[in-house]
């Protein structure tokens, strides 16, 4: 079957993600010390767009220990940037095929934008935050076969977490699970995809 659309994941897809090392570095932590300090539910509810920003920050750890929120946004915030390849990739791709975005990332999504302009190249398709909903939620692959006119056996989604990947799949869209730019232009080519 053809490719006649590509959905991209952003977080650890298009963009690096500093969760996993600049959010512990920050706080002077491993990544697994900083996961059994956390709050068990803040980050999804910032994901679903159920808090705000800086009641996230409050509820950041469990013990609701006190950090310098402002320093610890800007050091986030100055994280962002694409990862290897999928810049260009992006811009080869967009001369193509309809593109679109697809986050969970919460509202720091409109940071990453500001800074790194991906909508210039792919419009925001589906925001956890706007939806209220995460992938791998049955509910948003639904939302993205409404928004696009293909059948999702002709959209390729694109994403670094597997279970992302299954439940697409499971709902019928094509996939490919985001190692790095080389291995998604062999996947694409596989498809008859060439620049």
């Amino acid at each position: 079957m053809p490719v006649r659309r590509v959905l991209f994941d952003v977080m650890g897809t298009l963009v690096y993600d500093p969760f996993r090392e600049v959010m512990p570095e920050f706080f002077g932590m491993t990544f697994d010390a900083m996961m059994d300090a956390k709050h068990p539910t803040a980050w999804l509810r910032f994901e679903r767009g159920e808090i705000d920003g800086e009641t996230f920050l409050d509820e950041f750890f469990a013990d609701g220990r006190g950090f310098d929120h402002a320093a610890f946004l800007a050091t986030v915030h100055a994280a962002y940037r694409w990862l290897d390849g999928m810049k260009p990739l992006l811009e080869a791709l967009a001369a193509d095929f309809p593109l679109g975005l697809v986050s969970n990332y919460p509202v720091w999504s409109e940071t990453v934008d500001a800074q790194l302009e991906l909508s210039q190249l792919a419009p925001w398709t589906f925001l956890s935050w706007k939806e209220g909903v995460r992938k791998p939620d049955d509910e948003v692959w639904h939302l993205l076969k409404d928004r696009s006119p293909e059948p999702a056996n002709e959209i390729l989604f694109v994403d670094d977490q597997v279970r992302n990947i299954r439940a697409a799949a499971q709902s019928g869209f094509m996939t490919h699970q985001f190692t790095d730019a080389t291995e998604l232009r062999r996947d694409l080519a596989g498809y008859g995809w060439h620049e």
